[in-house]
């Protein structure tokens, strides 16, 4: 038995009604599709087994954006992503990407909440924190350190322009 073979399973556990199961056993686009419609409806804690079953799908690429999708909706709103995160991190059995977007996640949410800026963090974060801190953030001090490590034009001058 395949993992794709497994996919009629999933979806009879999500409780979709409306997914073309046999195309999903061979299409990662509506595979994908479907992960991101079960992960919208998992709740913590127990979306975790449906993150489990996502990132056992052999199209990693996919997988693993769908996950990231996931987290980064979980950052925007889980009212304690700190504690959410460490039960995630586990299942997320050490993929780079997602586990680095976790990170981040928490570097930018404490920011938001007053914490002082860290100058090799934010000079070592991807591309996609160091947009989200010169985008939406205003604090000066946070500012005047993207200004300085900011990894592309783009973000030192938007970190700048915010801080006159």
């Amino acid at each position: 038995m395949t993992e794709h073979d497994r996919f009629p399973e999933f979806v009879a556990a999500t409780g979709l009604q409306d997914v073309d199961v046999n195309a999903g056993v061979h299409d990662e686009h509506v595979r994908h599709e479907v992960y991101l419609r079960a992960l919208a409806d998992a709740t913590p804690p127990d979306g975790l087994p449906v993150i489990t079953r996502v990132l056992g799908d052999p199209d990693q690429v996919m997988a693993v954006a769908a996950v990231v999708w996931h987290l980064d909706r979980m950052g925007e709103s889980h009212p304690d992503f700190d504690t959410w995160a460490e039960a995630v991190l586990p299942v997320l059995g050490g993929r780079e990407f997602p586990t680095r977007r976790v990170a981040e996640w928490r570097l930018y949410r404490d920011l938001v909440a007053g914490g002082e800026p860290d100058r090799d963090r934010l000079r070592e974060a991807s591309d996609w924190l160091q947009r989200k801190v010169a985008n939406n953030l205003t604090r000066p001090a946070v500012l005047e350190v993207l200004a300085e490590v900011g990894r592309t034009k783009r973000v030192r001058n938007i970190a700048k322009s915010k801080i006159r």
